[in-house]
Formats: structure tokens, C-alpha cells, sequence
């Protein structure tokens, strides 16, 4: 008898604490001259160690759209991710 597992899916990002983004709409001029690497030092863009993983199981899809292998997973929901929830560790 063959026992199968749960099938996981899915990416993690991890960023540099304290990175924030926000849209150039929302950036007053105040806080533009506070963040810029012009006229403050400790300020970095593009220096932030960003790290992403995720699984590539089975069922993968090359680039040419054929599929990897014989064992097809396909979603049963279409959707978009609005909402991230952190679990602790472990």
C-alpha cells in the first residue's frame, strides 16, 4: 500500500527588516529628501538582500508550455493572492 503526502505549493519571500515600498505617488517631498542617497549616507537603494524559494515539485510546465512529467496537478481554483499571513517558524 503506497501512503501519499500532501501536496505543497506555494513561494516564500523574505525581506530585510525594516524594507518598506510604497507607490512615488505616496512619497511627499519631505520624505523624498530624507531618503535620498544624495544627501544621507546610511541610504541604499537596490542593496537589500532579498530572498525568494519555492517548490518545484511535480508537475512543472516547461517553457514551451509541455509538462514535465505524466502526473498532472492542475489548480482546481483560479484566483489572484491579495493577502499574506506570517506563521511563525516551524
Amino acid at each position: 500500500m503506497v501512503k501519499k503526502g500532501a501536496l505543497n505549493v506555494g513561494d516564500v519571500l523574505i525581506l530585510s527588516e525594516g524594507f518598506e515600498l510604497a507607490p512615488p505617488d505616496r512619497i511627499s517631498p519631505e520624505i523624498k529628501e530624507k531618503i535620498d542617497p544624495a544627501t544621507k549616507r546610511d541610504v541604499h537603494f537596490l542593496k537589500y538582500p532579498i530572498y525568494v524559494g519555492g517548490n518545484r515539485g511535480r508537475g512543472q510546465i516547461y517553457p514551451d508550455g509541455s509538462k514535465s512529467n505524466n502526473n498532472v496537478y492542475n489548480a482546481t481554483a483560479a484566483g489572484i493572492v491579495n493577502k499574506i499571513i506570517r506563521k511563525e517558524k516551524g
